[in-house]
């Protein structure tokens, strides 16, 4: 009898604490609802386009919703030529804090511009990303075009729009 209550309580402490290292490994699982909220970036790069080498550089905001809906504006600066643009598209998180954004780039009167995938990674608990291009296609000549660029965004404030 004295081997099965210690057998039980074994069992019962045991039990509890895989069920808090759960609980406590998902409070920091990445996720597209840890994700979501609204974030200011910027981007440096190359593109390069067949006539040469163009500098450009982007800054802005967009707002991911918990579905992993973007919307945005940004400034954007091509060789100088600067331009203020609006952005939608979709974004997803993995849990090992991977993910894609897929962007198109309109002008100010809805003409569509640019599509770009990029290739991102979640850090400081979903308030931070990091990302570089992973396709980039110029419309409406449809022209892939390589471009070696990396971003940088963070949540405009902090821990809000993230899951508890």
């Amino acid at each position: 009898m004295k081997h099965h209550i210690v057998r039980t309580i074994a069992l019962a402490v045991l039990s509890l604490g895989l069920a808090a290292t759960a609980s406590a490994k998902d409070d920091h699982a990445c996720s597209i609802a840890r994700a979501g909220g609204a974030w200011g970036y910027s981007v440096q790069g190359t593109f390069l386009l067949p006539a040469g080498a163009v500098p450009v550089a982007f800054v802005g905001t967009f707002t991911v919703d918990t579905a992993g809906n973007v919307f945005g504006t940004q400034t954007s600066n091509a060789a100088g030529a600067v331009s203020k643009d609006v952005l939608r598209g979709t974004m997803t998180v993995n849990s090992d804090c991977t993910g894609t954004f897929t962007v198109d780039i309109y002008d100010q009167s809805e003409t569509l511009l640019r599509s770009a995938v990029w290739a991102v990674v979640v850090i400081d608990d979903g308030n931070e990303s990091r990302g570089t291009f992973e396709s980039l296609v110029v419309w409406p000549s449809g022209m892939h075009v390589p471009a070696i660029a990396i971003s940088n965004a963070k949540k405009v404030f902090r821990n809000r729009g993230q899951e508890q």
